[in-house]
């Protein structure tokens, strides 16, 4: 826990909705509380913000009435896992990659001594659509006769026939499977930087191909670092040795330097949303593979708004494909008030210090956390403001998809879709965690139903 900050759980009476109030005991009116940011309920801000069973159809709600070219989508399925209840909170992460969906889980117990182990569910799609899909495997740490307050699952990411599993204990645990079904899930490896966990490493994960990328961004005073992990040629093997460690060369504490991961080809995307503290303007760090391959080093270049406003948390989720990265800033443009998610191009000549190409938002003009999560794939981006209220219900929740016009992206407010659960109640936080794989979404909404969450997969 930072020296300078009190962290004060607020349970709402009415939902488990957990609220994150920092309470700074100095320049307290420079800097801004998270009450309307909430995530899984565990004392640090960067751990902020908020899916039925049956296939329905509907038209997902246009961004305005007279947009013609709004994008239809279908909730095929609802996802939970076989042994939910509540305070689970599954759906605090998300992952999908083809045929195959993982969620976690972290608040699942096992009634064996342990005080909130977490759990990872696989999901496989049946046939042509979700609508049959399967839970095919419950992923559990190996060394779980250990753990106490894992919070297990509190991230997930998938990559080929490869499950990533992150959690605040210090460890990531991968998962193969060798008949793609995941009823024969093995775990293979376990990943660490060998602090314990003081430093909430695999809060944050990401994983493409034979690189992994683990935050930890409580190290040094909730300064941050970032590690790499490649694959061996033989195949992954638990280590605690990172073949690259990555920081910024302006670090200083409570940047939560970390606290988002992406990987983008060559590069690693950093966010830091709480740089500078206590500002929280937010910043973006780029560092690109060099040619002899990852290595320690400080960042390549480092993205930052053009116009940086108080508290907006730039980087508090991160997303990226091809030569665009997207960074959602929940608090938005003029704290307290709606998020917005900037847009970076990679420049043709290579990653440079920059400032954003375009800002999206929702229109709304109210504080719904949009930016809270985002999931970018080819040129549709899905963005989650799990704050959004529908009529009485607050904090219901809500995804926005966006489409990356042919001229390029551009400063906008018009999307092409608002998703919402059809039968969404308040304190819902659908849209706290989202992914997307080319038309296929899965958004969480892990405070549904006291806690125990679920998750949605909807298609295009």
């Amino acid at each position: 826990m930072r020296k300078h900050f009190v962290w004060v759980w607020c349970l709402v009476m009415a939902a488990p909705l957990s609220l994150l109030v920092p309470l700074q005991a100095q320049d307290a009116q420079k800097t801004p509380s998270y009450s309307g940011l909430s995530r899984f309920a565990q004392s640090r801000v960067f751990n902020a913000a908020k899916p039925d069973f049956w296939s329905r159809e509907f038209r997902a709600f246009a961004g305005d009435a007279a947009e013609a070219t709004a994008m239809r989508w279908t909730e095929q399925a609802q996802l939970l896992g076989s042994d939910s209840s509540s305070y689970h909170f599954f759906g605090n992460s998300v992952a999908i990659s083809g045929n195959t969906a993982v969620v976690g889980a972290p608040g699942y117990e096992d009634f064996n001594g342990h005080s909130v182990m977490g759990a990872a569910y696989v999901f496989v799609k049946s046939g042509t659509d979700w609508q049959s899909m399967v839970q095919t495997a419950k992923l559990l740490p190996a060394d779980g006769s250990n753990c106490s307050t894992c919070y297990f699952a509190y991230s997930v990411a998938i990559s080929g026939n490869t499950i990533a599993v992150g959690s605040d204990s210090g460890e990531v645990h991968l998962y193969q499977s060798g008949s793609g079904t995941w009823t024969d899930a093995t775990e293979i490896a376990t990943i660490s930087n060998g602090m314990g966990g003081t430093d909430f490493f695999g809060n944050q994960i990401a994983l493409t191909g034979n690189t992994l990328v683990v935050g930890a961004p409580e190290s040094g005073q909730s300064q941050g670092t970032a590690y790499v992990f490649v694959q061996p040629a033989s195949g992954w093997v638990s280590t605690s040795q990172p073949n690259a460690v990555l920081t910024a060369s302006d670090g200083q504490a409570d940047d939560l330097f970390a606290a988002s991961v992406t990987i983008a080809g060559n590069s690693v995307l950093v966010g830091a949303p709480t740089k500078p503290y206590p500002q929280q303007y937010g910043a973006l760090y780029v560092f690109v593979r060099p040619s002899t391959g990852w290595k320690s080093m400080t960042e390549t270049a480092k993205l930052t708004a053009k116009t940086p406003s108080l508290g907006a948390l730039l980087g508090w989720s991160l997303t990226s494909f091809g030569n665009a990265a997207i960074a959602g800033a929940p608090t938005g443009t003029d704290f307290p008030g709606p998020g917005a998610a900037y847009v970076f191009v990679r420049p043709a000549g290579g990653w440079k210090n920059a400032s954003e190409n375009a800002i999206l938002s929702d229109g709304t003009h109210t504080v719904d956390s949009f930016g809270v999560s985002v999931s970018l794939s080819g040129n549709t981006l899905l963005v989650g403001a799990s704050s959004t209220a529908f009529g009485g219900n607050q904090f219901q929740g809500a995804a926005y998809s966006f489409r990356q016009p042919t001229s390029g992206w551009m400063t906008t407010s018009k999307y092409s879709a608002k998703l919402r659960e059809q039968f969404g109640e308040a304190e819902d936080a659908f849209g706290h965690s989202v992914n997307l794989d080319h038309n296929t979404a899965i958004i969480g909404a892990y405070e549904r139903g006291m806690g125990t969450g679920t998750s949605f997969i909807f298609v295009q």
